[in-house]
């Protein structure tokens, strides 16, 4: 727990620092947030305990720069924290459509080894689909993403994803309580047995 709660302070304070020296040439984002369980892609990944999370993004010209990262427990040994490696570049077409190509290294503290993915994602109006190729793992993803304003602060998002024949989806709202802090309630189902479904809430932290 020390070393989860460490881990938490220690990106927040990287991303205040990050924020002032690029801010100059980046626009720059980053957000820590709070979840009761981290579940990715419709599958745990914290063994159904809470997870410490954050992101921060710098982007100029098309291009991004960002790092996410993640308590996590995959089961027996395989824990400890998460660091996602991002880059990517979107294009725009016109003011409803732009396609964007990343790439993402994932890397974990415990047993788990790194894998690398790929992606496009296709952003037509308020949807989002997506391509994602894990050369590592030599898996596929599809996705499909999009949210709705509901009321003021309020919005509704939706995602569905398929990979290997099986198929996750996610229903959500988040209400924004003021200008920089958000919570959220999420219920996702995995159509795998083994897998099933859950439910969770948290709060974010944007800077």
């Amino acid at each position: 727990m020390k070393l989860k709660l460490l881990s938490a302070a220690t990106l927040i304070t990287l991303a205040n620092f990050s924020q002032t020296s690029l801010a100059s040439e980046f626009d720059v984002s980053a957000n820590a947030t709070i979840v009761s369980q981290d579940v990715f892609r419709g599958v745990d990944a914290s063994q159904e305990d809470p997870a410490f999370q954050g992101d921060i993004t710098a982007e100029n010209g098309g291009f991004s720069f960002g790092a996410g990262a993640s308590t996590y427990d995959f089961g027996g040994s395989d824990d400890g924290i998460e660091l996602d490696l991002i880059v990517g570049y979107k294009m725009p077409i016109n003011d409803d459509f732009s396609i964007g190509f990343g790439l993402t290294e994932y890397t974990y503290s415990g047993t788990s080894s790194s894998t690398t993915e790929f992606n496009i994602i296709f952003d037509i109006s308020n949807f989002a689909i997506g391509l994602y190729s894990d050369v590592d793992l030599d898996t596929e993803y599809l996705s499909v993403d999009t949210d709705f304003a509901l009321a003021d602060d309020l919005s509704l998002k939706l995602h569905v994803g398929n990979a290997d024949s099986e198929t996750d989806f996610a229903v959500g709202i988040d209400y924004k309580i003021v200008e920089q802090f958000s919570v959220f309630a999420t219920v996702t189902e995995h159509t795998a047995d083994a897998i099933g479904g859950n439910f969770l809430i948290g709060g974010t932290y944007s800077f």
